[in-house]
């Protein structure tokens, strides 16, 4: 049997590429299964990215899943960030002159520059960096999660990302049900599986029947993993819940 070999290609982007991108909504650095911007409370990581941009640093790669869409009878295509959201948005918030270089670790410039306080060379550099992003070609959204997943090695795992690595039936009965525009008007960060975790807390109350039985049901972690594997070989066109 041969091994299946995800979808993926490589591209070359500018930074001023992506960035234009960015600002015209056809790259998202905010899709579900990422954090939201952590980066922005921690200026040594922001600094020293910059830092590695102005000296030409590798600062690795990125990985992006491909998304195309019909629009008025024309193929739309975005991207949206699967991992490298933090380097990312950092780059761009540095562009858009929302912080400085640090003095301690740039020292030539001779002390903190925005991005329109730079040298024009060194705009033009940054501006001018290539980036070389894995592209991930599927609409299959549990690929898409288990990609993710796996760029996740050696980092903790909160309990919906190890949640969503579930396979079956009512996993992805979870997903559908998330989408629904409910979750949206609430007041959680959708980041990390967060509406797939509430999605998957409600469909154990309803497996459950609680609004008839009045009984009280644990809807922790564990309960949750055992309902996904209850249901991981049943068929698709079962009906999980009434």
């Amino acid at each position: 049997m041969e091994i299946k070999r995800y979808p993926i290609k490589e591209m070359k982007f500018k930074i001023k590429d992506l960035y234009d991108m960015y600002k015209k909504g056809t790259l998202k650095l905010n899709p579900e299964y990422q954090r939201s911007y952590v980066w922005e409370k921690i200026r040594d990581k922001r600094e020293k990215l910059i830092d590695s941009l102005l000296r030409e640093f590798d600062i690795g790669k990125i990985f992006l899943r491909e998304v195309k869409e019909i629009v008025e009878g024309k193929v739309i295509t975005s991207y949206e960030c699967l991992d490298g959201q933090q380097r990312l948005r950092s780059i761009f918030d540095f562009m858009d002159d929302n912080y400085s270089t640090s003095k301690r670790i740039t020292r030539e410039l001779g002390g903190p520059k925005k991005f329109s306080e730079l040298d024009p060379r060194y705009q033009v550099n940054i501006a001018g960096i290539w980036i070389e992003p894995v592209i991930a070609e599927s609409d299959d959204d549990e690929m898409i999660s288990d990609i993710f997943l796996r760029l996740q090695e050696g980092v903790p795992l909160r309990g919906p990302e190890k949640l969503n690595a579930e396979k079956g039936v009512m996993r992805n009965t979870v997903v559908e049900l998330s989408k629904h525009k409910f979750f949206g008007n609430t007041d959680i960060n959708p980041y990390r599986f967060a509406y797939r975790y509430l999605a998957a807390q409600i469909m154990r109350l309803e497996e459950q029947n609680v609004t008839e039985s009045l009984n009280f049901v644990n809807i922790g972690y564990r309960e949750l993993v055992h309902m996904y594997q209850s249901y991981r070989d049943a068929r698709e066109e079962t009906k999980v819940v009434a």
